[in-house]
């Protein structure tokens, strides 16, 4: 897989283009200034540093008895039965 993006060099830009890649590292253009900036991936350099990262290879499931949340799950009588009325 390849990407690819473009930047513009006008005064108005208010980021430079930059790729986020899956492991948290960033790669960027310098703001304002012309350029493409463009990565393979799988990176094999970083691939190897972050062996973790699969690229999808696996899908993520998780166990049946386990529900995905963000922080702390809501004991509300709403939150634990999502059919019910408000």
């Amino acid at each position: 897989m390849w990407v690819i993006a473009s930047n513009s060099s006008g005064h108005y830009s208010s980021w430079p283009t930059c790729i986020a890649r899956p492991d948290g590292s960033l790669e960027s253009l310098e703001r304002e200034v012309p350029g493409i900036l463009y990565r393979e991936f799988p990176d094999e350099n970083r691939t190897k540093q972050f062996p973790s990262w699969t690229h999808n290879n696996k899908p993520m499931k998780l166990p049946d008895n386990e529900i995905y949340h963000n922080g702390t799950p809501s004991n509300h009588p709403r939150a634990l039965d999502t059919h019910s009325l408000p």
